[in-house]
């Protein structure tokens, strides 16, 4: 129930007239808390600095586990919240970082409204001129969040902690 409830409000709450949707505001919070990744930062319940296990607790166990790459020198945790989302925690013992990858359609956003399947040239709009482009990947390190897109829409997201 909730997570009907949950689509169809993420659904409407881009509509016009989404302010006087009937959507109760304990959905609209829940959404909130659930599918909203904050820039720097991550979700309510899984953000950058808490244990990797909390992901586990949130998500269940992981899809798949690339444990203690010499390369990158940390580990990767991936996990499927729903069927149109993979989310890709990084670190060994604390989160390091959170990437969101996905089908359009995906509940997942940043806090200010950038989803899967945003128009790249709507990014420049809602966070401004990126401080690198490097091929497919925008990224702004001051704000903590970095956009892979493909065929002229993002594909997906990372959050990892800004860098001043």
């Amino acid at each position: 129930m909730w997570l009907a409830l949950a689509v169809l409000a993420t659904t409407f709450s881009g509509a016009a007239g989404a302010q006087d949707s009937p959507v109760p505001p304990i959905v609209k919070k829940y959404i909130e808390l659930t599918y909203t990744v904050k820039e720097g930062y991550g979700l309510h319940a899984v953000h950058i600095g808490k244990p990797v296990s909390e992901a586990q607790r949130a998500w269940g166990e992981p899809v798949k586990k690339e444990l203690g790459l010499p390369v990158a020198g940390t580990d990767y945790w991936y996990f499927r919240p729903d069927r149109l989302t993979q989310v890709r925690v990084t670190g060994r013992t604390q989160i390091e970082a959170i990437a969101v990858v996905g089908q359009r359609g995906s509940a997942y956003r940043t806090a200010r409204g950038a989803a899967i399947g945003t128009p790249n040239h709507q990014l420049e709009q809602l966070y401004g001129k990126p401080a690198a482009v490097d091929g497919a990947i925008v990224d702004y390190p001051a704000q903590g969040v970095r956009f892979q897109l493909a065929g002229g829409a993002v594909e997906g997201f990372e959050v990892y902690p800004p860098k001043r």
